[in-house]
């Protein structure tokens, strides 16, 4: 095939000396690993910011921007679980009782299980820790004072 020269006037046409060899299986092999690596560290990183916010722990903003850049509806149903967890340790803190605390508490558990019976099985795992975090409060604080909270409830 001849090349016009005209078009080409005033360039110089260099050969290309460093063209790419095709990579091997093993290469491609090592790259998709490598990556199936950083997904599931991402993934991990995602679940322990959210569990985090479920538990109601502090967080650092560049966390919270984290996982709202790689998975806002997980920071959202993190969000929703502390606010349930907060509102949790709320009532029992108002119960009277010992039998409207249990209530309060059954209440709590048929929701983690309607989360799952609704396959929302992350919001479920996230209320969980939420309420998990409740229940442990409430023990270290009734082992500290026994006097200030009477009720022993467990969820």
């Amino acid at each position: 095939m001849k090349i016009n020269n005209n078009l080409f006037k005033g360039y110089r046409i260099k050969e290309n000396k460093t063209e790419q060899k095709p990579k091997s299986e093993i290469q491609i092999m090592l790259e998709q690993r490598a990556k199936d690596i950083e997904d599931t560290n991402i993934h991990y990183k995602k679940d322990g910011i959210a569990r985090r916010i479920a538990r109601g722990d502090e967080i650092s903003p560049e966390d919270r921007a984290f996982l709202a850049k790689h998975d806002p509806d997980l920071l959202r149903k993190a969000d929703m679980a502390a606010r349930k967890g907060k509102e949790l340790e709320r009532r029992l803190k108002n119960a009277k009782t010992e039998r409207e605390a249990r209530a309060i508490t059954t209440e709590a558990s048929i929701e983690i299980q309607q989360a799952f019976k609704n396959n929302d099985e992350v919001y479920a795992d996230l209320l969980s820790e939420a309420y998990r975090e409740v229940s442990l409060n409430r023990k270290q604080k009734k082992a500290d004072s026994p006097e200030e909270n009477k009720l022993d409830i467990e969820i």
